[in-house]
Order: C-alpha cells, then structure tokens, then sequence
C-alpha cells in the first residue's frame, strides 16, 4: 500500500463519517439543521480535495512519464531524416 493510498483511505473513511452523523444529525435533531449542514458541508470539502488531489497527482504523473519517454529517445540528425523521406 503506497503512502498516497493510504491518505485517500484514511480521507475516505473521514467521509463517510462525517455523511453518517449528518445525517444522524437530520434525524435526530430535526431542529438544528446548521449542524447538518455543517457535518454535511466539511464531508463534502473533504470528498472535492480529495478528487482534487488525485487528479494533480494524476497530471504529475503523466506530465514525469511523457519527460521519461522523451528523454529516453535519442535525438533524430538530419542524415536520418533525409533517408526516411
């Protein structure tokens, strides 16, 4: 399990807690919604960083990959080109 792995899962699981006492909190005390809407706004916050986070590192790593392939390929001289064309 690689450290990243183990941060969206620790983030998941903060998630579905604080979705689960919101909505503990809408039934159970019907008459203070600014404590559903609180659990249910910080739940949602950390579900968006999440999916936000993953999509930079997602980014970082194709942008390293494509480096990696383009360093990797020797530099075309000119004598070449003219015999593929």
């Amino acid at each position: 399990m690689s450290q990243s792995s183990a941060n969206e899962s620790l983030l998941t699981v903060f998630f579905l807690l604080l979705a689960v006492a919101a909505v503990v909190v809408y039934f159970v005390m019907p008459e203070n919604r600014n404590l559903f809407y609180i659990l249910g706004g910080v739940a949602l916050l950390i579900r968006i960083g999440q999916y936000v986070a993953r999509f930079y590192a997602k980014m970082r790593f194709r942008r390293e990959k494509r480096e990696r392939l383009l360093r990797d390929v020797p530099p075309v001289t000119p004598k070449e080109e003219q015999a593929e064309v």
